[in-house]
């Protein structure tokens, strides 16, 4: 990295020549020869210059047991320290930083130099580096003049540093960069340290007082903005503003204003309003942190590291599983349901199990939504109960499939780990391009009301009931594909050895959630190492006997499998009144010659009693 943009003669410490612009620079090595020269400071590095040699030793010592390196060179009477600018955007002189001690401070982005050769002799570099370190927040100028150098036992010290907490916090100082300052100046810049203590007692929680922001002009709500961004950790994410809360960010308004009433509990709506504006103006845009983490009761687990950690704002999710992981939990109830639910079908029930997995990913590359069919106490309403206990209301929709692509209503996917569409009707599904977008997470504009439109990709799996799949308007292998058809064949009554009216409790219970959630990680690292979920008999078989069903062209050509020089009219004539007495919607006659090529008809002219006619001709038999 380069610290300068290069390097000038000097006299005296002032400049032989004008330099902006890189006017007049001179090579190093012909600098180093002579008396006296400086280097102007790159673009982006600031110089924190202290001239009082006992101040600047103190400097120096925080900075080696913090173990922050960053280039500094040694005066006649202190040193300079060099770092990669943050906040600071003019020079100053004589300024107090927030630990105390006072400095002068030069930017690169104001053409500053420092002397580096004076009177003969090259100033001593005392600690290298090779990339120059953040300027800590301890070490930026604050307005104040207090000097807690000079004070003594019996001075007042420990008020003082009480005072300082609210002179910090209008400096923009949040909580743990306070408690940092403050412990840097009892440590190192006090003559006599106060006792550990005496320093919790004065950075208790009551302590930190909420900075005042009324002041003569009236309700500064751009100061409470700014405040609630780092105290909150509030961002934007998928451009929807977003607030830390329990481990997780929300992107509720009502969560968000809470915030402030807790904050200031006299807030009116109408100055909550203006602080929510002006928030919009200042939060920073984030990314979701990756997929492998997943927030549970008990911390975030790691996916790939297989361990539990602590929740952080650092880690962005905006979804938590409220069940606690204890990977040796252990549920009979739930394990002998989900086996008869599955009618002992052990690939059934490992499918099931990779299902309930899939939940917990937030990513839908896979690309399949799965819809549970079956009629009648045989186990479907009571899984997807178990799921919605699972999942909570905060973390899955319930939208209907013929309600996806409805407008306000796709918005209601975003940020869900699930959508839930229990009991779904047998209505004909006439668009699909919204549903295999949400299955694939494909970008998606979306929007609320009231609010302006936004892109999201979704990460929410869907999952259907039916007591009868819907005919969805779609014959493509793209739908086929991403489709799974999960069938529920138990028989269930209270004629049963084992019936348990009451079994809803057992499978909603805190163990069983736990098994559940064990269960559900072993299925996902099994979908995740196979790169696909595993594809039961039934399922497949079940997948099959619905294309029959949703293509009317495949019934109608099991019915009349002989075409052969049929003419084309004739044809689509027979195929219209088929769909018709079978209730069907008839594909149009341009998709029904398309979809007819597919299992090897082509149409054909020819000439028949004199006239010119179409016909279909089998040409290719392998799709038959």
């Amino acid at each position: 990295m380069e610290f300068y943009k290069g390097y000038i003669p000097t006299r005296n410490k002032k400049p032989l020549k004008e330099f902006k612009d890189g006017n007049n620079f001179i090579v190093l090595d012909w600098a180093r020869k002579l008396d006296e020269y400086a280097g102007v400071l790159a673009e982006g590095v600031i110089l924190i210059d202290i001239d009082d040699m006992e101040s600047s030793d103190i400097v120096l010592r925080i900075l080696d047991d913090l173990s922050i390196q960053t280039l500094v060179i040694g005066t006649t009477r202190g040193k300079h320290f060099l770092f990669n600018n943050t906040d600071v955007t003019t020079n100053k002189t004589h300024t107090n930083t927030a630990i105390g001690i006072t400095v002068d401070i030069k930017l690169g982005s104001r053409n500053s130099y420092h002397i580096l050769k004076f009177d003969g002799v090259k100033r001593p570099v005392l600690r290298k580096a090779d990339e120059l370190a953040e300027l800590p927040k301890w070490l930026l100028p604050v307005k104040s003049s207090i000097s807690f150098s000079i004070l003594e036992e019996g001075d007042g010290r420990n008020q003082a540093l009480f005072n300082y907490i609210l002179t910090l916090q209008s400096e923009g100082f949040n909580k743990n960069e306070i408690i940092e300052t403050i412990g840097i100046i009892n440590k190192y810049v006090l003559k006599a340290p106060l006792e550990q203590r005496e320093i919790d007692t004065i950075l208790r929680d009551e302590a930190f007082k909420k900075k005042s922001f009324f002041t003569k002009q009236g309700f500064q709500h751009q100061d409470f903005a700014k405040y609630l961004v780092r105290e909150e950790h509030i961002v934007w994410i998928n451009n929807v503003l977003h607030i830390y809360k329990d481990g997780i960010y929300s992107d509720k308004q009502r969560d968000l204003e809470i915030a402030m009433i807790r904050h200031i509990p006299e807030l009116t709506q109408s100055r909550r309003r203006e602080v929510l504006t002006y928030l919009e103006l200042v939060a920073d845009h984030v990314e979701m942190s990756p997929p492998n983490f997943i927030a549970l009761g008990n911390g975030i687990y790691d996916l790939e590291m297989d361990e539990l950690r602590e929740y952080c704002p650092e880690i962005v999710i905006k979804n938590r599983i409220s069940v606690n992981y204890e990977p040796e939990t252990y549920d009979e109830t739930v394990d002998k349901t989900l086996s008869n639910i599955c009618c002992q079908d052990t690939e059934l029930r490992i499918h099931l199990e990779e299902v309930i997995g899939y939940l917990l990913l937030r990513r839908n590359e896979l690309g399949k939504f799965f819809v549970l069919t079956g009629s009648g106490s045989n186990g479907k309403s009571t899984f997807i109960d178990m799921l919605k206990y699972f999942l909570k209301p905060e973390n899955y929709s319930a939208l209907a499939l013929g309600e996806l692509g409805q407008r306000f209503k796709t918005a209601e996917v975003f940020g869900k780990l699930a959508n839930l569409g229990d009991d779904i009707s047998g209505k004909y599904i006439e668009e699909t391009d919204i549903l295999k977008k949400l299955v694939t997470g494909e970008t998606l504009n979306v929007e609320r009301k009231g609010k302006d439109p936004y892109e999201f990709e979704s990460y929410a799996k869907l999952i259907f009931s039916a007591n009868d799949m819907p005919r969805i308007n779609d014959l493509s292998d793209g739908l086929k594909r991403r489709l799974v058809i999960i069938p529920f064949n138990a028989k269930f009554s209270s004629s049963d050895a084992d019936f348990d009216p009451f079994i809803i409790d057992k499978l909603l219970s805190e163990k069983a959630m736990k098994y559940l959630l064990r269960i559900g990680i072993v299925g996902l690292k099994r979908v995740l190492a196979a790169k696909d979920f595993i594809k039961p008999a039934v399922v497949k078989k079940a997948l099959a006997h619905y294309e029959l069903e949703n293509n009317p062209l495949l019934g109608f050509l099991e019915e009349h499998p002989k075409l052969n020089n049929e003419l084309v009219k004739d044809v689509y004539l027979r195929y219209d009144l088929w769909c018709r007495q079978c209730n069907l919607k008839p594909l149009s006659r341009p998709m029904f010659g398309r979809e007819l090529a597919k299992y090897g008809y082509k149409s054909k002219t020819v000439t028949l009693q004199g006239e010119s006619s179409r016909v279909y001709v089998m040409t290719n038999p392998r799709n038959k």
